[in-house]
């Protein structure tokens, strides 16, 4: 069993309320509402973010050709595409 320790947060007041409402729904404390979210974040970060292309590849899809769109003829002219 893990010991626990009381420590000092300052938060605004509206915050409180919100998350004490949250803590209630959730059925549980405060305390453990801001222990989960703690822990969460911490997990969050200690897994691999991956790079940019790992994490944005395949959400996007190219549409077809729109020989009347100007941003598209500029973009494949910048770009040097067909």
């Amino acid at each position: 069993m893990h010991m626990k320790e009381r420590i000092t947060v300052t938060v605004e007041r509206d915050l409180i309320l919100k998350a004490k409402r949250l803590a209630h729904h959730r059925g549980t404390s405060l305390s453990g509402l801001v222990a989960s979210s703690l822990q969460a974040s911490l997990v969050a970060k200690k897994e691999p973010a991956g790079s940019f292309v790992e994490r944005w590849a395949g959400k996007f899809s190219v549409r077809e050709d729109d020989s009347s769109d100007p941003r598209l003829k500029a973009l494949k002219s910048k770009y040097n595409l067909p």
